[in-house]
This record gives structure tokens, sequence and C-alpha cells, in this order.
């Protein structure tokens, strides 16, 4: 087991910062989102490792994922989107976190972990209505008016929603619908520009 925390937080930070490059790629790109995804196994691959899977077989998955997320970045830098030396950097770090990793990994003593998971069992529930988070509570005032303007709409392309704000970039009302998503609040059907968003 690997126990440095500032090597957590380093993986976890080149993960947000291939998620920051790759959405200054254009987003028709089918590229973007082979990037993110290898970037999120990669990143799952080293949280193994780093919480003791330090196995020949996680060692070899860390770095199968990482050969395949390193060859994204060398796609994206030839389509000469964003400047080369973002992909050379994140590809710098990646390697640099797998080398220490790896090091790591055979110094360190086999060690059992404090804590036993304990399996938790779901209360069944009389009802079937989705429970929201507390995160879906935690919303700016962009994405009120997006769900003030989607219970008037049902279901509504990304144009007309980003149409609602004058001098806001589309990045940005993007990035508020993808929150929207991920916090269940809203639905994405279709992975393209003309996906539909609809209330969950």
């Amino acid at each position: 087991m690997i126990t440095d925390e500032s090597m957590l937080g380093r993986i976890i930070s080149a993960a947000v910062a291939v998620y920051k490059t790759a959405d200054a790629l254009p987003g028709t790109d089918p590229l973007v989102q082979r990037m993110k995804n290898a970037t999120l196994q990669t990143t799952e691959d080293f949280v193994v490792l780093f919480c003791g899977g330090d196995t020949e077989k996680n060692k070899s998955r860390v770095q199968s994922s990482l050969e395949i997320l390193c060859g994204y970045f060398a796609l994206a830098k030839e389509q000469n989107w964003i400047h080369e030396q973002n992909f050379v950097a994140l590809t710098k770090e990646y390697r640099d976190l797998y080398a220490q990793l790896s090091e790591a990994a055979v110094a360190a003593p086999k060690r059992v972990p404090i804590e036993t998971p304990v399996e938790v069992k779901p209360k069944s529930v009389a009802r079937a209505t989705p429970v929201r988070t507390a995160v879906s509570t935690n919303i700016n005032d962009r994405q009120k008016k997006i769900l003030e303007y989607m219970k008037n709409n049902p279901e509504s392309q990304f144009g007309p929603v980003a149409e609602l704000f004058d001098g806001i970039s589309t990045r940005t009302v993007r990035r508020d619908l993808d929150v929207l998503v991920k916090n269940k609040i809203l639905r994405r059907e279709g992975n393209t520009s003309s996906s539909l968003y609809k209330l969950s």
C-alpha cells in the first residue's frame, strides 16, 4: 500500500487537468470522450495501485491504460487544436506518477488495511421515487434558470438553452447542463450536439 496522500492529490489533479484540456477541444470530436474515458480508467487503475493493489497485474493495468491515454494525447497534439505543451506536460506528469507509484510499491512493505469494509444492505423503500442528494441543492443561478426553462419545456436541445444566456459562453452553459445531468436533475439522451435534455 502506498500512503503518500500528496501522490493521490497529484493523480486527481492530473485527471482534472486532462478534463480541462479536453474541454478546450471541439466537443463533437470523438477523441474528446475517448480521452475522458481513458482518463477515468487510468485514474481508477492508479487509485487501485495507490490503495494497496500493488500486484504485478495492477501495475500492468496501470501501464496499459496509461499507454492508451498517452496515445490519445499524441493524437490530440497532432490535431493542433491547442498548444502541444499541454499534452507534453500531461504525458510527463502521468509517466512520473507511474514511475513514483511503481518505486513506492516495490519499496513499501505489505500492510493490512486498518478498516475492514462493511457491507451495507439497503433498506427496502415502499415507493420507487428517486431520492435527490444534497449535492443537487447546490446549484448556481444559471442552473436555476435552466431548470425554470425546462419546467416549461419538458425537453430541449442545447441551442435553445444556450440562448437563455446572453454573454455567457456555450462552454459554460454546457458545463452547467453537465452538472445538472451529473446530479440527476436532468437527463441527457444522446451524445451529440443534437442531444435532448429532459427533467429527471
